[in-house]
């Protein structure tokens, strides 16, 4: 078998049926659909046993709530195939997905396969795409562009994964969000090759109610969010000398501005975010990866925090 399609399952009775029927229709055939539940309320188990029955490619498990990581790390434990590809099951996905990811695979042997993707709402329609060519990437150019957390992102969805990259790799049951972002340097690290496919295969629906979608302020997700973005930088300070430590600590101060804004300066990660920034200050004021703006809020936020926040919250009330 060479695609496993890992479904976590969590109240998406409204959007599963066109996930799944999106995933049946695939071109490429050789694949399995592995579709966990996570203790949902709604019909979703319902819908699950429903395409199970009328697919054997389809495995379908139960369990009871204990979140998206415990969810990924069940269906990680059942999957056999060489590659995974992950999909949200509030999403979809092109019917030739796999036919195209699969020929990619055939000619470059790649580990990790990136494609582009669109985000779709009520009210929009939005094309997201790589600012690469198509073709192998450097493996440092990756890297960097992980510590950076901007062109290319640390979603699950939008890439294609050799099976064996996650052996002895877990997601951080305790985190609710950033699941993905705390492990792919990890995956990366271990990939020898990449390849760039520019094509839009993937529909990420933004959705109310979500909750990797919603931009409530939560004190403890929030938290989360700047340990993991702090570890990924300290993994790539000791593995990617080359990558300079301002680059590494961009994707920390950008992750700390809802901490800042809240006003909880007191969180230790924030605390730890400001005193890097305070150390690297001559590095990210010199760095190409900032904005001039970007470059101004730094020594803003150094020097005066919570006059930053005033200044922030009262700009954005204008508008």
């Amino acid at each position: 078998m060479f695609f496993s399609i890992i479904v976590p399952v969590h109240n998406v009775e409204l959007y599963l049926d066109k996930c799944l029927q999106s995933i049946l229709q695939q071109t490429f055939t050789d694949f399995e659909v592995i579709l966990i539940d996570d203790g949902s309320q709604d019909k979703s188990a319902e819908i699950c046993a429903k395409y199970a029955q009328l697919d054997r490619r389809i495995k379908f498990f139960q369990q009871e709530n204990q979140g998206v990581s415990a969810t990924r790390n069940t269906a990680l434990g059942i999957a056999c195939a060489q590659y995974i590809i992950w999909v949200d099951a509030d999403d979809s996905i092109e019917e030739d997905l796999l036919a195209e990811v699969k020929k990619t695979i055939d000619q470059s042997s790649a580990d990790i396969v990136l494609f582009d993707f669109c985000i779709v709402s009520s009210v929009r329609f939005e094309k997201h795409k790589m600012k690469y060519h198509e073709g192998f990437l450097n493996k440092q150019e990756v890297m960097l562009a992980l510590a950076l957390d901007e062109d290319l992102q640390s979603y699950l969805w939008n890439k294609a994964f050799k099976r064996s990259l996650f052996a002895g790799v877990c997601f951080p049951a305790k985190y609710s969000l950033f699941e993905d972002y705390s492990i792919m340097h990890l995956l990366f690290h271990r990939a020898d090759t990449f390849y760039y496919l520019p094509r839009f295969l993937y529909y990420y629906f933004d959705r109310r109610g979500s909750i990797s979608r919603t931009n409530s302020y939560d004190r403890q997700q929030e938290h989360g969010k700047i340990q993991i973005t702090l570890q990924r930088m300290k993994f790539l300070n000791e593995n990617y000398t080359a990558i300079s430590r301002a680059d590494t600590l961009i994707a920390p101060f950008k992750h700390s501005m809802n901490t800042i804004l809240s006003g909880n300066y007191q969180d230790e990660g924030l605390q730890t975010v400001l005193k890097l920034m305070k150390k690297n200050l001559w590095g990210l004021l010199c760095t190409s990866k900032l904005t001039c703006k970007e470059k101004r809020d730094v020594l803003f936020i150094i020097a005066y925090p919570k006059v930053f926040r005033r200044y922030k919250l009262r700009k954005k009330r204008k508008f």
